[in-house]
């Protein structure tokens, strides 16, 4: 058995199943996430077969950690930070006609990965090609 994080709507649980399927289908279970939003579960692998796969730490950080010591990458962050960035380059109409993301939450997601509160305001100020 394999151990997974997975992560909903800001919640995260612990998983132990033998495949990511299986994690998957188990946290969304878990979750109670309608069938319209089991894709917006994300499952990130900690442990295989009972060793911990974060190098030294107790327990599974989430999949920033883990999935990058285990070679790979957490996609759903990964398009989550290039929504936020996107975002950013509509106007304030645009954002809210786009629906999804608003301008503040996007500025929050570029923060939590590192972006400086300069480097934030310096994107937002470019214009999306045309």
């Amino acid at each position: 058995m394999n151990g997974y994080k997975a992560f909903y709507n800001g919640r995260e649980i612990d998983v132990y199943a033998a495949t990511l399927l299986a994690a998957k289908n188990q946290a969304v279970a878990q979750f109670k996430a309608p069938k319209s939003k089991a894709h917006m579960v994300s499952v990130a692998l900690c442990e295989i077969d009972g060793a911990t796969r974060n190098q030294g730490r107790g327990h599974c950080q989430g999949p920033r950690i883990c999935g990058d010591k285990l070679g790979m990458t957490d996609v759903f962050r990964k398009y989550q930070i290039r929504i936020a960035k996107q975002t950013l380059l509509y106007s304030d109409v645009g954002a809210r006609i786009m629906g999804g993301m608003t301008k503040d939450e996007a500025r929050r997601v570029l923060a939590d990965d590192g972006w400086s509160p300069t480097r934030i305001t310096g994107y937002e100020n470019r214009r999306a090609p045309a």
